[in-house]
């Protein structure tokens, strides 16, 4: 039974390309990924009660990660007035997506395991970047000829392909030896980035190639000089951001004389931080920003954007969609993830540890840097993804931890 469990979480990922389908029980839409969570967590009742599993004691931080931000979208969603969409958002976002975490956490502890997940998911990757670069009657561009597939939108899509392309990079270098799989994830792994390429996505490219190229240093370049160059890195991008705020640009994207997609977001942002004002503590719902964005619309100049579900920021989304609560749970569980990730990949000499440390905190960076300028979360797909990749890492971290552990 142990195995069927960990066979239908590792499936949870191969059905990633099918987040957007869904059957309906007792008016109820459940989509495919969450079917086979569903399934997998009677499963692990069923070993609970059967006395046969093991439950693993989690770190107090992501313990209390958990709980905060998973107060915090109940609370968001309570005081936003609770209608059945956003109780659908809640388990689709929220509660499903921890359920999978916290599931995959304790049970993927094997090396073997995990490297069977991710290989799934890379399939999977590869599967949807494959039909959609080929002339389907079920795959679409926009008016402009950016690639979104059957996602809906080109970003979407952008940000679904993003984690198959670091996994394919960490394929290739855990292949290295066989050359025969090397070239084929190489192969596979251009396709997925020449997909990204076609979406036109700027936040996405950008994000991937910071991602590899974090991934490739981490491995290949000594301590020192990398330490040395992250902080070139963060000096001249504050340095860059400063100036470009002090400057008279800002006010000119704002002002809406400037119709790009910076100045939209410009104008996305101000809105959402006089949302926060109003809404400080618990946010406006899961599914309540575009009706406060457009409530909003007269106190600022004529958006370029009017149909817009999320802030295009992930600070902004966290705080708005789960409350102050919800976002400090999240800084709570990537800050814990990022920071022991990075201790091991210091200190731990062990090849298998060093790979998949960086290819976990490569996945967390390239999140986090798309969600400088997109929302990365709050979709079925986006949200499992994030989940996945923080549950992956922690059954990582935990593997070779000494933490305590219960026989149920």
């Amino acid at each position: 039974m142990q195995n069927i469990l960990r066979n239908v979480l590792i499936l949870v990922l191969l059905t990633l390309p099918f987040s957007q389908m869904r059957i309906v029980v007792l008016h109820i839409p459940i989509y495919y990924p969450e079917i086979l969570i569903v399934g997998a967590l009677m499963i692990y009742a069923f070993l609970y009660m059967d006395k046969v599993t093991t439950i693993y004691t989690l770190p107090i931080k992501i313990t209390l990660g958990i709980a905060l931000f998973l107060s915090g979208a109940v609370m968001s969603v309570v005081v936003a007035g609770m209608t059945i969409e956003d109780l659908g958002a809640l388990k689709s976002w929220v509660i499903l997506p921890l359920v999978y975490f916290i599931m995959t956490a304790q049970t993927f502890r094997k090396k073997s395991t995990r490297e069977a997940a991710l290989v799934c998911w890379y399939v999977g990757v590869v599967f949807v970047t494959v039909i959609s670069l080929l002339p389907l009657p079920f795959i679409r561009e926009t008016y402009d000829g950016r690639l979104s597939s059957y996602f809906p939108s080109p970003n979407h899509f952008a940000m679904f392909l993003e984690p198959g392309l670091l996994i394919g990079v960490y394929l290739i270098v855990s292949y290295v030896r066989n050359k025969q799989m090397a070239f084929i994830a190489g192969a596979t792994t251009l396709v997925i980035f020449s997909a990204i390429v076609r979406t036109e996505s700027s936040g996405a490219l950008i994000s991937a190639v910071i991602g590899i190229i974090f991934f490739i240093s981490v491995l290949y370049v000594p301590r020192r000089i990398m330490i040395r160059i992250s902080i070139f890195v963060v000096l001249s991008t504050v340095s860059y951001l400063s100036l470009f705020m002090l400057g008279p640009e800002p006010a000119r994207l704002e002002s809406g004389e400037v119709r790009t997609s910076v100045a939209s977001r410009m104008m996305i942002w101000n809105a959402s931080i006089r949302m926060i004002k109003n809404h400080p503590f618990f946010g406006v719902g899961l599914r309540g920003f575009e009706q406060e964005y457009l409530s909003l619309q007269s106190e600022f100049p004529p958006y370029l954007e009017w149909a817009v579900p999320h802030p295009h920021n992930l600070v902004l989304a966290l705080w708005l969609q789960t409350g102050i609560s919800g976002l400090l749970g999240f800084v709570l569980i990537v800050g814990y993830l990022s920071r022991k990730l990075w201790r091991r990949l210091l200190y731990d000499k062990e090849r298998v540890n060093m790979l998949e440390s960086a290819l976990f905190l490569s996945l967390l960076l390239v999140f986090l840097t798309h969600g400088l300028v997109d929302t990365p979360f709050f979709k079925n797909d986006l949200s499992l993804q994030f989940f996945a990749v923080s549950g992956l890492a922690l059954a990582s971290l935990l593997s070779d931890k000494g933490y305590g552990k219960r026989n149920v």
